[in-house]
Protein backbone atom coordinates (compact mmCIF):
# COMPACT_ATOMS: atom_id res chain seq x y z
CA UNK A 1 0.00 0.00 0.00
CA UNK A 2 1.76 3.40 -0.74
CA UNK A 3 -0.07 7.16 0.34
CA UNK A 4 0.73 10.08 -1.19
CA UNK A 5 -0.04 13.18 0.34
CA UNK A 6 -0.21 17.28 -1.29
CA UNK A 7 -1.68 19.93 -0.11
CA UNK A 8 -4.47 21.77 -1.57
CA UNK A 9 -3.86 25.35 -2.48
CA UNK A 10 -7.33 26.36 -2.67
CA UNK A 11 -8.70 28.25 0.07
CA UNK A 12 -12.33 27.05 -0.55
CA UNK A 13 -13.75 23.65 0.49
CA UNK A 14 -14.23 21.86 -3.02
CA UNK A 15 -18.04 19.95 -2.36
CA UNK A 16 -17.91 16.85 -4.26
CA UNK A 17 -21.36 15.95 -4.69
CA UNK A 18 -21.66 12.11 -6.10
CA UNK A 19 -24.57 11.20 -8.29
CA UNK A 20 -25.65 7.47 -7.50
CA UNK A 21 -24.04 6.54 -11.46
CA UNK A 22 -21.01 7.73 -10.47
CA UNK A 23 -21.02 5.31 -6.98
CA UNK A 24 -22.74 2.30 -9.39
CA UNK A 25 -19.56 3.25 -11.48
CA UNK A 26 -16.73 3.15 -8.01
CA UNK A 27 -18.31 -0.68 -7.67
CA UNK A 28 -18.21 -1.81 -11.02
CA UNK A 29 -14.94 -0.74 -11.23
CA UNK A 30 -13.93 -2.31 -7.87
CA UNK A 31 -15.13 -5.36 -8.49
CA UNK A 32 -13.70 -5.29 -12.34
CA UNK A 33 -10.18 -4.86 -10.15
CA UNK A 34 -10.59 -7.99 -7.56
CA UNK A 35 -11.85 -10.03 -10.44
CA UNK A 36 -8.40 -9.17 -12.72
CA UNK A 37 -6.67 -8.71 -8.96
CA UNK A 38 -5.59 -5.41 -9.97
CA UNK A 39 -4.61 -2.32 -7.23
CA UNK A 40 -7.21 0.85 -7.45
CA UNK A 41 -5.40 4.49 -6.64
CA UNK A 42 -7.99 6.65 -5.50
CA UNK A 43 -7.86 10.52 -4.52
CA UNK A 44 -9.66 11.50 -2.03
CA UNK A 45 -9.55 15.15 -0.15
CA UNK A 46 -9.14 14.63 3.60
CA UNK A 47 -7.93 17.73 5.92
CA UNK A 48 -7.43 20.14 3.48
CA UNK A 49 -5.24 17.58 1.68
CA UNK A 50 -5.13 15.60 -1.29
CA UNK A 51 -3.92 12.01 -0.79
CA UNK A 52 -3.09 9.35 -3.38
CA UNK A 53 -4.20 5.75 -2.08
CA UNK A 54 -3.16 2.97 -3.62
CA UNK A 55 -4.46 -0.71 -3.07
CA UNK A 56 -6.52 -3.37 -3.41
CA UNK A 57 -10.23 -1.96 -2.54
CA UNK A 58 -13.23 -3.65 -0.73
CA UNK A 59 -16.60 -2.49 -0.64
CA UNK A 60 -17.09 -1.53 3.37
CA UNK A 61 -20.83 -0.05 3.95
CA UNK A 62 -22.96 0.10 0.83
CA UNK A 63 -25.09 2.47 2.53
CA UNK A 64 -22.77 4.73 3.75
CA UNK A 65 -21.04 4.43 0.50
CA UNK A 66 -17.71 3.75 1.74
CA UNK A 67 -14.82 1.19 0.91
CA UNK A 68 -11.52 0.04 1.83
CA UNK A 69 -8.46 1.08 0.22
CA UNK A 70 -5.79 -1.29 1.35
CA UNK A 71 -6.70 -0.51 4.69
CA UNK A 72 -7.91 2.95 5.03
CA UNK A 73 -11.81 4.12 4.70
CA UNK A 74 -12.67 5.67 1.80
CA UNK A 75 -16.06 7.81 2.43
CA UNK A 76 -17.73 8.66 -1.32
CA UNK A 77 -17.97 12.68 -0.51
CA UNK A 78 -13.73 12.50 0.04
CA UNK A 79 -13.10 11.04 -3.82
CA UNK A 80 -11.98 12.62 -6.01
CA UNK A 81 -11.06 10.03 -8.80
CA UNK A 82 -10.41 6.38 -8.81
CA UNK A 83 -8.35 4.94 -11.15
CA UNK A 84 -7.73 1.15 -11.89
CA UNK A 85 -3.58 0.54 -12.13
CA UNK A 86 -2.61 -0.68 -15.26
CA UNK A 87 -5.46 0.32 -17.30
CA UNK A 88 -6.43 3.62 -18.76
CA UNK A 89 -9.71 3.87 -17.92
CA UNK A 90 -10.46 6.32 -14.79
CA UNK A 91 -13.77 7.24 -13.33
Amino acid sequence: MMLEMKRFEHHDSPSFFLKSETWDSYIRLIQEANDYGRELQVEVFVGGYVRKVTGHCVLFNETLKTFLCGNIVVRYDEIISVACKGRDADV
